[in-house]
C-alpha cells in the first residue's frame, strides 16, 4: 500500500472493479460455489442506488481499491434507534497483509455516529477474533460496539 487506507462509498463507476471482488467473496471466501451474476449485480445496483436498506463502501489507497464492504441497516425498537451491521468485508489478496479490513472495522462506528451499535457476525472463531481487536464485544449471536 502506498498510503493510509480512506473509505469512500461506492459509486456507479465502481460497479467493474467491485463484480470480481464480489464473485471472489462469494465463490472462494463462502464456499457457496457460483453464485448468479444477476444477483451480484443487484447487490452492486442497490449498494450505490438509493436503496435504502444497503450501502456499498471501498477501502482505498491514494493508487488502488484495496477492497470493499457492504453494510444494511436495521432498526432497533427496544432503543428507538437504528444499527449498522457489516454483511460483506472483502480485501483483495495482494493487500490482505496491510490489513485494510481491521482498519473499515474501527472505522464502522465513526461512519454511522447516529447509529445506536455497529454489529458484525460473529462468524468464524478467526473473524471473531479480529472483530474483538477491532472493539466488538459478543452480545447474543452478534458482536458490537
Amino acid at each position: 500500500m502506498n498510503t493510509e487506507v480512506t473509505f469512500r462509498p461506492m459509486e456507479y463507476g465502481d460497479a467493474m472493479s467491485v463484480f470480481p471482488m464480489m464473485q471472489e467473496f462469494y465463490d472462494r471466501q463462502l464456499g457457496a460455489g457460483k453464485y448468479a451474476d444477476d444477483l451480484l449485480w443487484r447487490t452492486i445496483e442497490r449498494c450505490v442506488g438509493d436503496y435504502p436498506y444497503i450501502q456499498g463502501w471501498l477501502m482505498t489507497d491514494a493508487l488502488s481499491v484495496l477492497g470493499y464492504a457492504i453494510v444494511s441497516f436495521g432498526y432497533d425498537t427496544a432503543a428507538g434507534q437504528t444499527y449498522v451491521r457489516l454483511e460483506e468485508l472483502y480485501v483483495l489478496p495482494l493487500y490482505r497483509e496491510a490489513d485494510p479490513g481491521s482498519a473499515f472495522l474501527r472505522a464502522l462506528p465513526g461512519l454511522y455516529p447516529e447509529a445506536l451499535y455497529a454489529c458484525v457476525p460473529a462468524g468464524s472463531r478467526r473473524e471473531a477474533a479480529v472483530y474483538r481487536r477491532c472493539g466488538y464485544k459478543k452480545e447474543a449471536l452478534l458482536l458490537s460496539t
